[in-house]
C-alpha cells in the first residue's frame, strides 16, 4: 500500500513512521477461543499501573460512501509523569446495528481488559452509548455483560436507565472548533515525541508472524485474521497524511479531501485525548508523593 502525503497534511508521513515500531499486536478472542477459555481463570497481562482505553469512532449506516465504526485499542503505560502509548489493535464495522456494535465493542473491552470507553456521544455515537447502557445478551458467546455509563458527564451518565450501570465511557462531545483543535493538537504532539507507538508495516508484520505463528501454515482465512492488525494500522496512516487543515478563528480545523476518511484516526484521536487527561491525574499523584516523602 502507497502512501500519498497531502501537500497541506496537518499529519507528516516522517512523524508517523518514526512511530511504527510495535511488533506484537493484540487478538480478540474468536468464539471457539472464548469457549475453550471460559472455564479458565485469565491471568493478567497488565503491567504494573497499566491503564487500557478503547476509542470508537460511530458510524451507523453502510456503503462506500459512508464511515465506518472503528474501535481503537490503547494501552497507557506509567512513565514518570506521562504515559507512554501503544496501540496493538484497530477494529473496524461497517453498516452494522448499534446493538451489534455495542455487543462487538464490549467483547474487544473484555477481552482486552480494557478499563475505559473513550466515545463522541453526539450525533451517532448516541445511539451506541444508549446500547452500551443497556445489560447486553451474546449470543454468540452466551454471556450477558453489564451495562455501562458515562465517567464524566452527569446528564450523560443520567440517561442510562440502569441506575447499577458501570461508570465505563468517557462521553466526549466534538460540537466545538475549540476541543477539535485541541484533540488534532495532542495527538500531533505525541507524534511528534514519539510517545505514541503503532504496530510496524505489513512487511515486517508479516515476518513476525512467520517466525512466531508458523504464518505460512495457516490457512488463507486465518492469514487474513493474523494480518489484520497491521494492514488495518496502514489504512489508519493513509487516513491521517491526507488530512488536511484550515486555520478559523485560530484554531485547527481537519477536513477529508476527495473520498478519502477520517474515521480512523478520530478513533485514535479520542483515546490519546483521553490519556491526556488521565496524565494531568498521573502528575497530581506524583506531586503528592513528592510533598509527602519530603514532609
Amino acid at each position: 500500500m502507497f502512501f500519498g502525503e497531502s501537500e497541506k497534511a496537518f499529519y507528516k508521513l516522517n512523524d508517523i513512521q518514526k512511530c511504527r515500531t510495535m511488533v506484537k499486536p493484540f487478538y480478540p478472542l474468536t468464539t471457539i477461543e472464548y469457549a475453550k477459555s471460559k472455564d479458565k481463570k485469565k491471568k493478567s497481562t497488565k503491567q504494573d499501573g497499566e491503564i487500557r482505553l478503547i476509542g470508537v469512532d460511530v458510524a451507523m449506516m453502510g456503503g462506500e460512501e459512508n464511515d465506518n465504526t472503528i474501535f481503537t485499542c490503547m494501552r497507557l503505560l506509567p512513565n514518570g509523569e506521562f504515559y507512554s502509548r501503544q496501540v496493538p489493535y484497530l477494529e473496524s464495522m461497517l453498516g452494522a446495528h448499534s446493538e451489534k456494535q455495542a455487543i462487538r465493542l464490549k467483547q474487544i473491552f473484555y477481552d482486552f481488559e480494557a478499563d475505559y470507553v473513550a466515545m463522541d456521544t453526539s450525533g451517532n455515537g448516541i445511539s451506541l452509548f444508549d446500547d452500551c447502557s443497556r445489560i447486553l445478551y451474546d449470543e454468540e458467546r452466551d454471556i450477558e455483560y453489564p451495562a455501562w455509563t458515562a465517567m464524566n458527564n452527569e446528564e450523560m451518565k443520567n440517561r442510562a436507565l440502569d441506575k447499577n450501570a458501570l461508570p465505563i465511557i468517557f462521553s466526549i462531545k466534538v460540537t466545538k472548533a475549540e476541543l477539535n483543535h485541541e484533540i488534532a493538537m495532542n495527538l500531533k504532539t505525541s507524534f511528534e515525541k514519539k510517545s505514541l507507538k503503532l504496530l510496524v508495516g505489513d512487511v515486517q508484520g508479516r515476518e513476525h508472524l512467520i517466525e512466531k505463528f508458523s504464518y505460512h501454515s495457516k490457512s488463507v482465512e486465518e492469514q487474513i485474521q493474523l494480518m489484520k492488525p497491521y494492514i488495518q494500522t496502514t489504512i489508519l496512516v493513509n487516513e491521517m497524511v491526507n488530512l488536511e487543515y484550515e486555520i478559523k478563528n485560530g484554531y485547527v480545523k481537519l477536513f477529508e479531501v476527495g473520498r478519502s476518511r477520517k474515521d480512523r484516526y478520530s478513533s485514535l484521536a479520542y483515546c490519546n485525548y483521553f490519556a491526556k487527561t488521565l496524565e494531568a491525574k498521573l502528575k497530581k499523584q506524583d506531586e503528592y508523593e513528592f510533598q509527602f516523602f519530603f514532609n
